[in-house]
Parts: C-alpha cells; structure tokens; sequence
C-alpha cells in the first residue's frame, strides 16, 4: 500500500522524535521534546499549504501573457477560476464552466473543460481563455496572487477575490446573462419604425419577448422609472453595443427605445420610434454612423400634426466616446430617410 505524501511525513516526524528520546537527557527533555515537536509541525504545515493551496479558494482574471505579449481582461468582461470539491470552475465572460483538475506541489493538471453555450461579445476572449486553461503545467501562489504556467510559457495572472471583487463580479455576470438575452439584429435593416401602417397603431413589428424582472435593478434611474411605469419592457435585439427594446409608455405600447450598457448599468440612451393618434405624431429611427467614427448614430424622423398643423423634423444624434450623445450639425437628405408606411 502507498503511504499518502502528507502521512509518511508524519510518520516520518514521529520517527525523528522516537530517535530523539534517546539524545535527549536532563530536566530540560520535556520542554525540548515540545519545542521540536512544534518545529517539525510547522515545517509539516509550510508542506500541506503548497499541496491544497488552491483548495476552496476563488480568484479573478486581470490579464494574460502569450509570445510575450500582456493582454488585459476587457473592463466588461468578468472571468473567475474558483478550486471546490475537487472542481475546477467559474465565470469565463459568457459562460460558466467546470473540469476536473489535479494539483501535486507547484504542478497543476486541468482536465476536460465542460460549459453552458451563450453567446456574447467577448466570446473570442473566452475561446482564448479555455484554450490556455487547458496548456496550464505549474502554478505560482504568492499571498493574493495566482499566477497559472503553460508549457508553451503563456501565463495567466489571477488576484484573490475579495468581497468587493465578488460583489463586482456578481454584477458584471448578471449584466453579461441581460446582454446574451438580445439576439443580434441584421446589419443591413438598421431602420426602427414603430408602426407598419400610420393609420393602425396596435399593428406594430417589434413585439419582443419581456425582459425578466430580476434585471430592473440594473436599469439606470430614468429607464427604471419609465419601465416601471410603463408596465414591462420588451427585448428586440442589438447591433454592436446598442441594445433595442420596446417600452410601453404613454404614448403607446409599440415605443421603441436604444439602450446600452456603461458603468455597471443599463442606461437609456434615446427613444427612437414611437407613434400616437391623439395628436397624430409617427417617429422612425435609423442607425447610422454619420461621422465615420466606428460609432452607429442615430437619425430620428418625427411627422405629426396639431393644431398649429402638419410637422415633419429629422434630426441625428452623434454618439460620443462616453456614451453620451451630440446634436449633428451636418446636413441631411429628407428623400434618404423614408418612413415607414407614413
């Protein structure tokens, strides 16, 4: 039978103090046998804390290093590696994921990666990820900070979870899981209209599925007041960034509103389309990148009419860095925005 490594240690330290017994001599035994005793105690526990080191611990992703080049983790993206029951798992950006893993000293095995299938930006990160989680040989542990070895050099950089990283952690997930809700939208029908016929408000094409509550606290203020007000929100679907939705308000329940995600939070940006009978009013949107900054901005059509009479305004929307928006001074072409069914 093979002796595990932390028993023939210690089989091995009773032996050392059996031997002892005999060199020992004097009033001082006692206190000399305690004193190694304790000795050989600590160097046996400094041996158990490099084998379950990673035991029931959690750690969070900052960056990785492959053919000498450092990546960072993108600010949105959460990924963490928790060692539980033999386990090896967490949050890899889009999904969560297990494998099974191995630990001896400094060396480090992970086996087969298993993980749930949804979709979201940062699945090339993830990709990544898996594909350097699986090359992992040694691991390095100094206080609060993990750092997983390949054999081909790549390295990954963890740090210790905290209650503050946890905390952060849960809300980045929780906004990736809202995120991969919203199906990609066609990149050549970017024009929301929120009527298919000027003269039938309640036929509307974008219906949506409704957003699960147990979102709505990561709504920011406005949005959250008018959701709730509303009576529910609706998912459409995105382009890039830009996440559409379908908010019954009070012009009427086929209000149609861009929505993006900043700071931790899902903030409005604009209400896009809408229509209303009393008085007629029919808004449309396009989304557009006007000033050729990789950024799509928005271009509203407004037509509706009063008591002053008939009015039609298009005006765009420049989307800036900050996720903040500029009124667009440039001209622009009425015959190119065309409203729908008007």
């Amino acid at each position: 039978m093979t002796i595990p490594p932390k028993k023939s240690a210690f089989l091995h330290a009773l032996r050392m103090l059996e031997i002892t017994h005999f060199i020992l001599h004097g009033p001082m035994q006692y206190v000399k046998q305690l004193f190694l005793i304790g000795l050989l105690s600590a160097v046996l526990a400094c041996k158990t804390d490099k084998t379950a080191a990673l035991a029931d611990s959690d750690w969070t992703l900052t960056h990785v290093e492959e053919k000498g080049k450092k990546l960072e983790v993108p600010a949105g993206a959460q990924i963490n590696l928790a060692f539980i029951d033999g386990k090896a798992m967490g949050r890899s950006a889009c999904n969560d994921y297990s494998s099974d893993y191995v630990q001896d000293h400094s060396k480090l095995s992970l086996f087969e990666v298993y993980a749930t299938e949804k979709y979201c930006e940062y699945g090339n990160w993830e990709a990544n990820y898996f594909r350097l989680l699986g090359a992992v040989e040694k691991v390095e542990l100094k206080e609060n900070n993990l750092t997983l070895k390949g054999k081909d050099d790549s390295k990954l950089y963890f740090t210790k979870r905290t209650i503050e990283t946890l905390m952060g952690a849960q809300s980045g997930g929780k906004m990736q899981e809202l995120l991969a809700l919203f199906p990609e939208l066609p990149a050549n029908n970017r024009h929301l209209f929120s009527i298919l016929d000027g003269s039938k408000y309640e036929q509307f094409p974008f219906v949506g599925e409704e957003m699960p509550r147990q979102f709505y606290d990561l709504l920011d203020e406005t949005a959250g007041s008018i959701i709730t007000q509303g009576g529910g929100a609706y998912i459409i679907g995105k382009i890039g960034k830009q996440c559409l939705m379908r908010i019954p308000g009070n012009v009427g329940v086929n209000s149609l509103a861009i929505f993006q995600e900043k700071d931790g939070k899902f903030n409005l940006l604009l209400p896009v389309a809408f229509a209303g009978k009393d008085p007629y009013r029919q808004q449309d949107a396009w989304l557009e990148d006007l000033n050729g900054d990789g950024r799509l901005d928005l271009i509203t059509r407004l037509v509706g009419e009063d008591s002053t009479g008939k009015t039609d305004k298009l005006v765009a929307y420049l989307q800036k860095e900050d996720g903040g928006i500029d009124r667009y001074r440039g001209q622009l072409t009425a015959s190119k925005y065309v409203m729908q069914s008007i």
